[in-house]
């Protein structure tokens, strides 16, 4: 079954899944010499740490949960096998036959793992794509958007990959602890569906605002062209356990004149009184567009921002928003819709901000030095940094012009030696 494959090379060192009756199927990309050695699956360093670390994380446990690869057998170059992977027509032409040859997964199944980069693109048919939408980075701790063999599949790291970027350890222990809430089905929650005004739902929008003004926060989110003109802008609250919304296009929506007018009063009224909060995500990006599109201006201190939030807590990992809801949020990955539905996309990061925030504040409550940082540093900084982008920084331009001049004297110089020195 292997002839026909680019990798099949003298036939040998094949490495077969290992297949047991389970809810789980773990993927991995492909065996490395031990695998090789030991003719079954994960028994090196990474299938330890598998099963004495991310298993029990999982609520599995090997013999109870199947494993295999996308790839299985070594690519062998210049006639020597290697744990290097093929690259380009090859790659995808390998993973494509070793699926189809030799992938079979029980009916017991109900999820898959798919544990790298090669793993994940490849249930995802995304194998051949370049960038970044649908890199390993991006999705991990989401379900994807397409189902192998009628099952979902998760995105995690690979174990590999820890080795080399230890400050991954935490997310992909946090992504593992996951496991049983998808089993469950308590994650990821559906997606509750926010009001579009559209000048037909004016009444509802009056009550929305009304509910919105009685929550102790509302996450806001904008988008905007590159010259900072608003195009969409999305709100969201929690009342009780339920979460509302609304959105409106500015450009290209259907709302007349009135709703616009009304939606800026009421929003001017909710975003002055300092009740609720204002949680923006990177508010530097969001405000000055409500300022320049809608003439509303948010006071600083009634606004949190949980990118900083972010920062102050876990300043060794990446603090975007894509990051934070693969971490926090409750719901399914809406941040790759951006061209095909700006609606979602802008949805999808109002609830990733609102989730975010509900457990950054939480983790603020509990580290007073990071609370601390937040409160009297990051935030006051805003409006410093605001003014400087708006006005520029003032400067002793004397002082400047002076320091210009034995500079460049001091290029000169080095450039005459450069010269000099190379003849």
């Amino acid at each position: 079954s292997c002839q026909g494959c680019p990798l099949a090379g003298d036939m040998l060192g094949f490495v077969p899944d290992e297949v047991v009756e389970a809810p789980v199927f773990i993927l991995g990309q492909g065996p490395g010499a031990d695998e090789e050695r030991a003719g079954r699956p994960f028994v090196g360093k990474t299938g330890t740490d598998m099963e004495n670390t991310y298993f029990p994380l999982a609520g599995l446990e090997r013999g109870a949960v199947s494993i295999g690869n996308t790839i299985r057998c070594r690519w062998q170059r210049n006639g020597r096998r290697t744990d290097d992977l093929p690259t380009g027509r090859t790659l995808v032409d390998a993973a494509d036959h070793c699926g189809t040859a030799h992938l079979r997964i029980p009916e017991s199944t109900q999820l898959v793992i798919a544990q790298g980069a090669l793993a994940w693109k490849w249930t995802q048919g995304k194998l051949s794509e370049r960038g970044e939408t649908w890199s390993i980075s991006n999705w991990r701790g989401f379900l994807g958007s397409e189902r192998l063999h009628d099952r979902p599949v998760y995105a995690v790291l690979h174990l590999a990959d820890l080795y080399r970027d230890r400050k991954m350890t935490s997310v992909s222990r946090l992504d593992w602890k996951k496991v049983p809430a998808i089993l469950g089905g308590s994650w990821p929650q559906p997606v509750p569906p926010p009001l579009v005004l559209d000048g037909t739902n004016d009444d509802q929008m009056e009550d929305y605002f009304d509910e919105a003004s009685r929550t102790d926060y509302l996450a806001l989110d904008t988008e905007f062209t590159p010259d900072n003109l608003l195009t969409l802008i999305g709100l969201g609250w929690r009342a009780g356990t339920e979460t509302h919304g609304l959105q409106l296009r500015w450009l290209h929506g259907n709302a007349t004149t009135r709703t616009r007018r009304r939606f800026i009063q009421r929003l001017r009224d909710v975003v002055s009184r300092g009740q609720p909060r204002i949680v923006f995500h990177n508010a530097l990006a969001d405000i000055p567009v409500l300022r320049e599109s809608l003439s509303i201006v948010v006071p600083w201190e009634y606004i949190d921002d949980t990118m900083l939030a972010d920062a102050c807590l876990w300043p060794e990992l990446p603090h975007d928003l894509g990051f934070l809801a693969s971490r926090y949020s409750k719901h399914t990955k809406l941040k790759h819709l951006a061209k095909e539905d700006q609606l979602a996309y802008n949805w999808g990061d109002v609830l990733a901000t609102l989730d975010s925030w509900e457990a950054l504040k939480a983790g603020l409550a509990t580290d007073c030095g990071a609370s601390s940082d937040y409160r009297s540093q990051r935030l006051p900084l805003l409006p410093i940094i605001q003014e400087a982008h708006d006005h520029g920084i003032q400067v002793n331009q004397q002082r400047v012009e002076a320091a210009l001049r034995e500079y460049r004297s001091r290029c000169d110089e080095a450039a005459r030696l450069t010269a000099a020195w190379c003849g």
